[in-house]
């Protein structure tokens, strides 16, 4: 079998050589359900990272960000899929829609091969039973509760499943309706370890300057949103 660990800085207080030194431990401590391969997950600077090797934990040498406050790790033993290939070795990353993730399996899996010939999914070069848990949510093209669940429902075995992903919206206007809510979820957030990134303002709150950014872009698009509010009631008076 293999092993999930993970860590996350609810508070952001931890270093990058303090977050460092637990996720070695704990990955070593891990090696006990599986010494054939490591690997770890996170976000740095809005982008999901994966690092893995064919290598036992105690081999391992992990240098996390100090801005990357979820780690999500995996020490395997081989069942299906050689780690010899670090593409069958766990995080595996996956695309649903705009949802970039990395997910990550403990269990046996009985059904994938059935599941891929009834499902039509493509054909990959990874062969390890775990990765169709990442065909079938790309299949949904979106990432949420529903989509895991759906997923979940499919397989047939024993499975435990961790996944890490980044939240990104087109623009901060379709997110909040004005700054006061903005910052509210965008704190929730944070405090769930997602981190939020805005494509339109190319805005990140993994990064000091993004955090204060998001502030002037929630305020403008208040203000953008209040005056089209203000117009539209002038219009209806005339």
């Amino acid at each position: 079998m293999c092993c999930l660990f993970g860590l996350i800085d609810y508070g952001h207080t931890l270093s990058g050589k303090q977050k460092s030194r637990i996720i070695s431990t704990l990955a070593t401590a891990c090696e006990v359900r599986g010494k054939d391969a490591t690997g770890i997950a996170y976000n740095n600077n809005g982008k999901l990272c994966i690092y893995k090797r064919p290598l036992p934990a105690s081999l391992m040498r992990f240098k996390i960000p100090a801005d990357a406050h979820v780690i999500m790790g995996h020490t395997r033993m081989t069942t299906q899929g050689s780690e010899k290939k670090n593409h069958n070795n766990h995080p595996f990353l996956g695309q649903a829609g705009d949802d970039t993730f990395a997910l990550a399996h403990n269990g046996v899996l009985w059904n994938d091969y059935e599941l891929r010939h009834e499902r039509q999914l493509p054909h990959t070069k990874i062969e390890t039973d775990s990765y169709i848990a990442v065909q079938l949510i790309e299949q949904q093209k979106a990432l949420h509760p529903q989509s895991l669940k759906n997923m979940a429902e499919e397989l047939e075995g024993s499975f435990c499943f961790t996944v890490l992903d980044t939240v990104i919206v087109e623009s901060i206007s379709r997110f909040a309706r004005n700054t006061r809510d903005l910052l509210e979820l965008v704190e929730q957030l944070t405090r769930k370890g997602v981190e939020f990134v805005s494509k339109k303002e190319a805005i990140d709150t993994t990064t000091p300057s993004g955090k204060f950014m998001l502030t002037i872009f929630g305020a403008v698009a208040e203000l953008e949103r209040d005056y089209i509010l203000q117009r539209q009631r002038e219009g209806i008076e005339v």
